[in-house]
């Protein structure tokens, strides 16, 4: 099930990433205040164009995304994450919908988002769903130096 999340999933959110990461990347504590961060900002903002979704199994939180306001008219997406035990379930297309589905409803009309290029499985997901890399640069996260990439897609059509 895709639910909204509410004040008590933010501790889930950032720390599943962090352990995910940490576990499958070899990123360190820098990825974990910068989750903190973008978390603790879509709380406090508190804005009825920002939304977390969370994937939940019974009681058990498998993933999450998340809808952040850029612009009026642009929305970013992010804290894209699914458990290794939620994949391959379908609970990816259906975060995305979900968000894209929001973006419509409250008026974007373009998303964006920024991921990294060794991340194949999201990426592949962000292309099924109309996404393009807009732009690539270099950078240093975690100690690795990774090509980021900015993807978008349009809703107007």
């Amino acid at each position: 099930m895709i639910k909204p999340w509410d004040p008590s999933d933010a501790s889930y959110v950032i720390d599943s990433h962090y352990a995910l990461y940490k576990k499958e990347r070899g990123y360190d504590e820098t990825f974990r205040a910068f989750i903190a961060k973008k978390v603790d900002e879509i709380k406090t903002r508190g804005s009825d164009r920002e939304r977390i979704w969370i994937v939940q199994e019974g009681k058990k939180r498998l993933g999450s995304i998340a809808i952040t306001e850029e612009s009026e008219c642009v929305a970013r997406l992010g804290l894209f994450l699914l458990a290794p035990e939620a994949r391959g379930k379908g609970y990816g297309k259906q975060l995305i919908d979900s968000a894209l589905t929001f973006c419509r409803e409250v008026g974007y009309e373009k998303v964006t988002l920024t991921t990294n290029s060794d991340l194949h499985t999201a990426r592949a997901l962000y292309e099924k769903f109309g996404f393009a890399i807009v732009h690539q640069v270099k950078k240093q996260y975690s100690g690795y130096e990774l090509v980021d990439e900015t993807w978008e897609r349009s809703l107007l059509s």
